[in-house]
């Protein structure tokens, strides 16, 4: 459903507004409009769906915003007023490169440490045909001059490994999370390469066994290279979202929000109500894309922070 949205188009990840989707719309809306100076109902909104245990998807979609201006907002990166953090992501988000987390090592979470884990992951990697043969195929991200040769050598020199100290069963442990530069443009080529990864399982005499270990699922924002207490974010200057302390409670109160909103849908279906309330509910939500007018993000003009408009109370996508 997003890929037909037309850009410009940006995503959000977005803390605050306490469970509660609407207040989070009108939350967000009044910080961008503050931010870029238009209305806050100028532009396209669109909500993430609340997944049934709690933990939802934290990327939400902007659209209908001027080119210039949506640039803007994505290269603020962090927006934040009294009661919302708002992390701004491009649309078409790049490949990074991190391949995945080894476990297993016995090695210290030093710089010594983490050039011994690149050594012996590297090695094992230089050493396997079926990574070697796929970057030498799947190589367009290097460039159309590049051997296939000289994309391997590339590859393998591109290999980095930085410590991550976690707690498993209660025992201070230290993984290696994995970065290469991607030799391929093409995401599910990509997710291929990252499953070869997965196949390696690297024995050593003196450092014990390695192998990727499934990935981390951050519950405060997208990243799958650390667990939630090690989550970046709460530590950005200005951020007033979730902490791995108050997570829970967060999602509690998300999956309560989205709880009572599906029941008055069904109660105004029922009831034979018209209007967005009945067609958002149909389909599972995947209504069609809002046909409202566009504002073309002019100006406002005087109005504070939050606005003059009323707000449209309800997800713009559904």
């Amino acid at each position: 459903m997003y890929e037909e949205v037309a850009s410009p188009k940006f995503f959000l990840v977005v803390s605050g507004g306490n469970g509660a989707v609407m207040k989070t719309h009108g939350l967000i809306r009044e910080a961008i409009g503050n931010y870029i100076n238009i209305e806050p109902t100028a532009f396209t909104l669109g909500t993430p769906p609340t997944a049934a245990n709690g933990s939802s998807s934290t990327l939400w979609l902007v659209a209908d915003i001027p080119d210039p201006l949506a640039q803007a907002v994505v290269d603020a990166r962090l927006l934040s007023s009294t009661n919302i953090t708002i992390y701004t992501l491009p649309y078409d988000m790049p490949i990074i490169g991190f391949a995945g987390v080894f476990a297993g090592f016995t090695l210290p979470n030093t710089v010594m440490g983490a050039n011994a884990a690149r050594d012996l992951i590297g090695t094992a990697v230089q050493g396997n045909n079926e990574i070697s043969q796929f970057v030498q195929t799947h190589r367009n991200a290097f460039g159309p001059q590049v051997s296939s040769g000289e994309a391997w050598g590339m590859f393998l020199a591109s290999i980095t490994v930085h410590g991550i100290a976690l707690i498993v069963n209660d025992t201070n442990t230290v993984a290696w999370r994995l970065h290469v530069t991607p030799p391929t443009n093409n995401r599910d080529s990509w997710s291929q390469l990252r499953r070869l990864f997965g196949k390696l399982r690297i024995m050593t005499a003196l450092h014990g066994t390695a192998q990727l270990q499934h990935a981390f699922r951050c519950r405060i924002c997208p990243a799958i290279d650390h667990p939630t207490p090690l989550c970046p974010l709460p530590d950005l200057p200005g951020w007033l979202g979730p902490t791995p302390a108050t997570i829970a409670a967060l999602e509690d109160a998300s999956r309560a929000a989205a709880s009572k909103a599906q029941e008055q849908m069904r109660l105004n279906t029922a009831d034979g109500a018209g209007g967005s309330n009945a067609r958002s509910g149909a389909g599972r939500g995947q209504g069609s894309f809002d046909g409202k007018a566009r504002r073309g993000g002019k100006a406002k003009r005087g109005g504070d922070f939050k606005g003059k408009g009323k707000r449209r109370e309800r997800d713009d996508f559904a």
